[in-house]
């Protein structure tokens, strides 16, 4: 749970006009897949320019080096990676405009709006100075989008060891919360026999005919495609097969020399992308054999299915946020595209969640994304990360006799205990001077923990205040009077005898 007056401060300090200015600054360098560079480079610009430092790995593409900064909290804790493709498809481009309260331009839903959101968050994480543990990690690349891309500067990025401990994604999945998804490959075959194209009355009786060949293969895709879709699971849909293109010919009556047909493969159980594809390519290689053609098959496996615990710490931190801004928490279910989180999840072994913007228009030249969506992906990704890096302790809070009583649950250790230490400092600067801490519900507590209640201790007495532990299981109790704590605080067995102290 995270507290109001730190989800406020965060809220409050997500700039929109900031945010749209950086969104519009990167929509307006095109950089269709492949010919990223100036995008990142001013992706780079704008990050210095705030202060930033920023690395730029090649990550196995010199011609586009990736963008790389972080946010230290300066303790030890987890780290939030916030990861976002620069490229777009191939279209022409689109110059960035604002109009009634939407951006549009190329890119803007795919993906820089998300990659400014998500920047915008770091800003304001780093001008409220709230994040009491862990880091951030924001990385930014391209040869994202297939058929122009191969991922290999992201796997690059995973394998040279630019990777949190979970990865949130701003790509255009506002609702649900996927938790599992599809692997996917970009299956490209094209069909050849002997010969040019010739007049379909002039072709030799015995020579092989490509659109044949071509139509009976697509007949077996979608034979293999009933076969595999009864592969099903509730939480991301079935396996298919799906074919988007056949061409061929160049007129009605010619007997062409090439087939080209092209479509996507796609599976629901992570692991079995060698399976899938040797499935598929011995298909492949049986047509030709019976039709007496040569057949080329250009097969792009694009990432592997993937599947997240739902009581996964990224996952209960996301929804945290999301609940902490809209009031609602999210739908757990599939993602219904394939986006660089998959690979992550299988070939980084890294928990990846997408969440971004409710825009309209990817892969088209009408692309719009409201301001307010993107205002809210900044809001949400800066709460998730306070949520997932800072670790906080839960601390259940009562008021009993007109004195604050706090209960401290689980472990107290140097991973939270700072997290503790602030809820403590933040009642006293309000004024309480009298505090009850109850431990009966801590298992474990580390002197990180002690050190916490000696400063509550030396605070309230300064201000004439008075701090009473109670209620501690016993090897917990052991640890105080070891450490001479009794000396200093007072130590009561139960509640009600540590409000008699304030009676």
């Amino acid at each position: 749970m995270l507290r109001q007056k730190l989800v406020d401060k965060v809220l409050s300090a997500v700039d929109t006009e900031r945010l749209v200015e950086t969104a519009m600054a990167l929509v307006e360098v095109p950089s269709p897949t492949c010919e990223a560079r100036d995008a990142a480079d001013r992706l780079a610009e704008i990050l210095q320019s705030d202060g930033f430092a920023v690395e730029r790995p090649e990550a196995d593409w010199p011609q586009a080096p990736a963008v790389v900064t972080r946010l230290e909290s300066g303790w030890p804790g987890r780290t939030l990676q916030f990861n976002g493709h620069l490229d777009t498809v191939h279209l022409p481009f689109v110059p960035p405009r604002r109009e009634n309260g939407n951006l549009y331009g190329s890119g803007i839903s795919d993906m820089k709006g998300g990659v400014a959101a998500a920047l915008e968050a770091i800003r304001a994480l780093r001008e409220t100075a709230v994040m009491e543990t862990g880091s951030i990690l924001f990385t930014a690349h391209e040869l994202h989008e297939g058929p122009w891309g191969d991922k290999r500067q992201v796997k690059a990025l995973i394998r040279d060891g630019f990777v949190g401990d979970a990865v949130l994604l701003p790509e255009y999945c506002s609702s649900p919360l996927p938790i599992a998804g599809r692997g996917m490959a970009i299956f490209q075959i094209t069909i050849r026999r002997d010969g040019n194209p010739v007049h379909e009355v002039l072709r030799p009786i015995d020579q092989p005919l490509v659109v044949r060949a071509g139509a009976e293969l697509v007949a077996q895709l979608f034979d293999l495609h009933d076969q595999v879709s009864t592969n099903k699971a509730p939480e991301v849909g079935s396996d298919f097969v799906f074919v988007g293109q056949m061409q061929s010919g160049e007129i009605y009556n010619q007997s062409p020399s090439e087939c080209f047909i092209q479509g996507t493969r796609r599976w629901i159980t992570p692991g079995e992308a060698d399976s899938v594809e040797k499935q598929f390519r011995e298909l492949v290689a049986a047509q030709s054999e019976r039709s007496g053609t040569r057949i080329e098959l250009n097969y792009s496996v694009q990432g592997d299915a993937f599947r997240i615990l739902p009581g996964h710490p990224a996952v209960k931190a996301l929804q945290t946020a999301h609940e902490s801004v809209t009031g609602s928490r999210l739908p757990l279910g599939p993602k219904p595209f394939l986006d660089d989180g998959n690979l992550f999840c299988s070939f980084g072994g890294i928990p990846a969640i997408t969440h971004g913007p409710h825009a309209t228009g990817a892969h088209t030249v009408n692309e719009c994304c409201p301001v307010d969506e993107l205002v809210r992906i900044a809001q949400i990704y800066a709460l998730t990360a306070l949520a997932y890096c800072t670790n906080e302790i839960e601390v259940a809070e009562e008021r009993t006799r007109d004195v604050l009583v706090l209960l401290p649950i689980g472990r107290l250790d140097s991973g939270n205990a700072h997290s503790f230490e602030s809820i403590v400092m933040e009642h006293i600067t309000s004024g309480e001077l009298h505090l009850i801490v109850d431990f009966s519900h801590l298992d474990f507590i580390s002197s990180a923990g002690l050190r916490v209640t000696l400063l509550a201790a030396k605070a309230l007495n300064a201000n004439r205040g008075q701090i009473v532990l109670c209620a501690m299981k016993r090897h917990i109790k052991e640890v105080f009077l070891i450490s001479g704590f009794d000396r200093i605080i007072a130590i009561n067995e139960s509640r009600e005898e540590a409000l008699d102290v304030f009676a």
